[in-house]
C-alpha cells in the first residue's frame, strides 16, 4: 500500500488525537470483524469524523465486507482490507466519501485505521482530477501497525488520509497476520496477499452496552 509523498504538516489539532486505551468511549460504535485468523474490533470516532464513520457503518450494515480478503501486507507495517473478494476480484463500491475530515481524525499511530484513497499529482493532474482523488475514499481501509508519520501530513494534492477508527481488540492477531508469507495474487498479480488466505467472514456492529438502572 502506498500513501503518496508527504508535503506540509497536518493541522496540529489532528496530531493531538492520539489513540486512547481500549476502554470504551461513550457512544462510539464498534464493529467486530470475524476472520479466518481470529477477530478484531474497531471503535469508530463518530465524534471526530462523523461523515466517514457513517459511510463505513452503512457498508457494514449492507454486508459489504463479508467474504472479503485481508490483503495489502508489506514491510511498511500496514494491513489492508475492504477492497477485494477472496478470489482477488475488486468489489465495486459506487459511493465515495469526501476527504475533508482528515484534519480532525486520529493520528496514524499504531492501532488506528484509515480510509485509503487515491493521491493526486499536481504535476500531471488538473484541479477537477485532484478533487476527485481527495474524495476517492470508498471501502478500502488500512490498519497501522506502526506510526506512519507520512500519512499524518498533507499529501501533494492538498489533503491527507482520514483516520476514523482504532483497533480495541485483536491487534496482536493483526501483528501475526502482518508477518505471514505473502505473494502476488495468482490471478490478478496484486502484491501483498498471504499465501494462506485471510478471509473476513463477517463484519457486524456491536451493541453499545447501556448502564443498568438502579433497582428499587
Amino acid at each position: 500500500m502506498s500513501g503518496g509523498a508527504a508535503c506540509d504538516p497536518v493541522d496540529p489539532a489532528a496530531a493531538a488525537h492520539q489513540p486512547p486505551g481500549t476502554q470504551r468511549s461513550a457512544n462510539r460504535p464498534r464493529v467486530r470483524f470475524q476472520t479466518s485468523r481470529g477477530d478484531f474490533v474497531l471503535e469508530l470516532t463518530t465524534d471526530l469524523t462523523p461523515t466517514t464513520c457513517n459511510h463505513f457503518l452503512r457498508l457494514v450494515d449492507e454486508g459489504f465486507f463479508d467474504k472479503t480478503a485481508v490483503h495489502g501486507i508489506g514491510e511498511d507495517r500496514l494491513v489492508g482490507g475492504g477492497r477485494f473478494s477472496v478470489d482477488g476480484v475488486q468489489k465495486p463500491c459506487n459511493r465515495a466519501v469526501k476527504g475533508d475530515e482528515w484534519p480532525r481524525g486520529l493520528a496514524n499511530a499504531r492501532g488506528t485505521v484509515g480510509l485509503l484513497r487515491q493521491v493526486g499529482d499536481p504535476r500531471t493532474m488538473a484541479g477537477p482530477e485532484m478533487n476527485r482523488c481527495k474524495d476517492s475514499g470508498a471501502a478500502e481501509f488500512y490498519v497501522n501497525l506502526a506510526h506512519h508519520h507520512a500519512r499524518d501530513r498533507r499529501q501533494p494534492d492538498g489533503a491527507g488520509f482520514t483516520v476514523f477508527a482504532r483497533v480495541v481488540e485483536g491487534l496482536d492477531m493483526l501483528d501475526v497476520v502482518s508477518n505471514l508469507t505473502t505473494q502476488r495474487h495468482p490471478t490478478t498479480g496484486e502484491p501483498g496477499w498471504p499465501v494462506e488466505p485471510v478471509v473476513i467472514h463477517t463484519a457486524r456492529r456491536e451493541d453499545i452496552a447501556k448502564p443498568r438502572g438502579r433497582m428499587n
